[in-house]
């Protein structure tokens, strides 16, 4: 059909896999193919957005997101496809798709000549046939799996990729002659660089650096796996493998992908220790005993700041600061201060707000914290804690009390047992279901209907079972006991905290039993002082640096600190500013000195953006506290 003015506008999307893909379902493939079906319907194509990822993945696929947005705004009323699983391989995120674009008044086009009817009818058969493409992603997996865990149950090895000194005997090894079919997943030491592994060990065990240790095996001519040169985090990755003592293991650790990470601008992917009864243990020859094995690992892990090379770049808050918008750490950068006199100091920068290029824009507009600025505001408040250890019994009796109301009004126990019934009741359906789509399986009929309503109480079970869990917290902190706090050690912490000559790598380490996460905060706006009504009140010009002047007022409004107390409930102790008062110095000059307040509340988990995933959520917490 020929292309006229005013004819319908449409965008295509394609995707694969994998880079090697086969022919037919190519990305190239697929195009040719929906622009041949966007000539046959007669529609200008205005756009056309491909990528290579997995299609149990929505939200973090970015092109497939812009060719919606084409459709959303207006500008395409078409969306053409390849094929139905070319789109994705999840029931739920399918149905999105097809709703997104029918609320936009568009429609969605395959190349394979699918179509479905509005209505009922064409609902049905939308679901079943996404259902299928999600049965046949869910089959590849087993299978994938499947042969992996009978080769390791048969105690051979699947992974193929040995730590340094080792190799690992492959399928194609077998094919190639070079072992037997016995030898296949089993460990052999290579030579040329199992020689290098203890004395690495001995050096890290002694108390050598990690960077000392990669410029010795660089030095020397230690060859490594790629190429490049040696480096201590590949120093650390190594040396925790209980390979080198005998002891390979394989699924020690559970990939879990959460697409809400993506809007945090982290990885979606992370990986979660397994029960030790899911791990597969093998058999490798050891290169070192497991006592020296022991003493370098307990090396690095306990001495890391004390061997850094750097130790002049280490701050009392080092690793504590967190970003209290978008929850990125904050990240300590040395400079200088003052004009006559210059003073070394430090600032805390979120990682977020950094801009790398012109091309990178700032993720985070979260402004610089004066670093000593941030430090005497810590130790002020844990001093007025330490002090006043009667701020910990009411903050405890008000959070019991308020437990307690909330829990009345729920009422948590009945839910708590209709929950439980639900999930058995799921579980139940889910047993039914998959023993009729078995059935039907075995007499040759079309079980997807019943594999359908298998998923549906799945996902509702796993609902219920998120909800169980945050019921059961909740009756676990409602009998939230007051914490001991041993006086005597919170006196020497902060003996320690002020005194100058204590190293603030030694103040570092002494934080960490007492203090988790620290948050800056910002001055309210309405509290904020500019030069201009600063020089209205008869103050003097501020002077930078100097602590009373406005430039560090404008910034720092306090801290919220998550104190490590217990993991039934989160102990926030925050020191906020929260007016001024006008003095006079000796000079009878006016000035304006900060007055702060310090409170402890408790809550049933840190509210904080750390522990939160939306983005619009953490900027609707700053508001309301009056960040910026």
């Amino acid at each position: 059909m020929a292309i006229v003015k005013g004819s319908p506008r449409a965008v295509i999307y394609t995707r694969v896999s994998t880079s090697q893909q086969g022919e037919g379902t190519s990305l190239a493939g697929q195009y040719a193919a929906c622009a041949k079906r966007a000539q046959d319907d007669g529609v200008l194509i205005v756009g056309h957005f491909e990528e290579t990822k997995s299609g149990a993945l929505y939200q973090s696929r970015s092109e497939l997101q812009k060719a919606l947005a084409l459709i959303e705004s207006g500008e395409a009323q078409r969306l053409i496809l390849s094929k139905l699983d070319r789109t994705g391989r999840d029931v739920d995120d399918l149905r999105d798709v097809k709703r997104r674009v029918e609320a936009a008044g568009a429609q969605m086009v395959f190349a394979d000549g699918m179509t479905f009817e509005k209505g009922a009818v064409g609902n049905l058969t939308f679901t079943l046939m996404s259902g299928f493409a999600e049965f046949e992603r869910a089959l590849i997996a087993e299978r994938m799996i499947g042969g992996t865990l009978r080769l390791a149950e048969s105690g051979k090895q699947p992974n193929p990729k040995a730590p340094y000194g080792y190799y690992v005997w492959t399928k194609n090894d077998v094919i190639r002659g070079q072992c037997t079919p016995e030898q296949r997943g089993t460990y052999i030491v290579k030579e040329e660089e199992a020689k290098w592994v203890k004395p690495l060990f001995e050096r890290l065990a002694a108390g050598e650096s990690l960077r000392a240790v990669a410029t010795w095996l660089q030095r020397e001519g230690a060859p490594t796996r790629t190429g490049t040169p040696w480096n201590p985090g590949t120093i650390v990755r190594m040396i925790e493998k209980e390979t080198y003592i005998g002891k390979p293991a394989w699924r020690k650790y559970k990939s879990i992908v959460d697409e809400s990470r993506a809007e945090r601008g982290i990885g979606i992917r992370y990986d979660v220790p397994r029960p030790k009864e899911e791990h597969f243990i093998f058999d490798a020859p050891a290169l070192i005993d497991e006592d020296l094995w022991k003493r370098a690992n307990e090396t690095v892990k306990a001495g890391r700041f004390e061997r850094s090379g750097r130790n002049t770049a280490k701050y009392m808050l080092t690793g504590y600061v967190t970003c209290p918008l978008c929850g990125r750490r904050m990240t300590a950068i040395p400079c200088r201060t003052g004009t006559l006199v210059p003073q070394r100091t430090n600032v805390y920068r979120c990682l977020g707000a950094v801009k790398k290029n012109a091309e990178v824009k700032r993720k985070c507009e979260f402004p610089s914290m004066i670093g000593p600025r941030l430090d005497e505001c810590v130790i002020e408040a844990l001093a007025a804690f330490f002090e006043g250890p009667e701020i910990l019994e009411k903050a405890v009796a008000e959070f019991l009390a308020h437990q307690k109301i909330k829990s009345a009004q729920s009422n948590d126990s009945s839910r708590l047992r209709h929950v439980e019934r639900e999930i058995g009741a799921c579980r139940q359906r889910e047993e039914i279901a998959a023993t009729k789509e078995i059935e039907s399986a075995m007499k040759g009929q079309d079980g997807s209907v019943f594999a359908g309503l298998r998923d549906q109480n799945a996902r509702k079970r796993k609902e219920l079972e998120i909800e169980k869990e945050s019921l059961i917290t909740r009756q676990a902190v409602s009998h939230l006991e007051v914490p001991v706090l041993e006086l005597d050690v919170a006196t020497r912490l902060l003996s320690a905290l002020r005194d100058q000559s204590v190293p603030l790598l030694e103040k570092n380490l002494l934080l960490r039993p007492f203090v988790k996460i620290v948050y800056p905060r910002l001055i309210p706006q309405d509290l904020r002082v500019s030069a201009k009504a600063w020089r209205a009140r008869g103050c003097p010009e501020p002077v930078e640096g100097d602590g009373k002047g406005h430039p560090f007022a404008r910034h720092l409004g306090g801290c919220d600190i998550v104190l490590r107390f217990g993991t039934n409930a989160a102990f926030i102790l925050s020191r906020h500013i929260v007016g001024w008062d006008v003095t006079f110095d000796r000079g009878h000059r006016k000035a304006l000195v900060p007055r702060w307040e310090t409170t402890l509340r408790v809550e049933e988990k840190n509210p904080l953006p750390q522990d939160w995933k939306k983005l619009s959520t953490v900027t609707t917490w700053a508001h309301k506290r009056g960040l910026y």
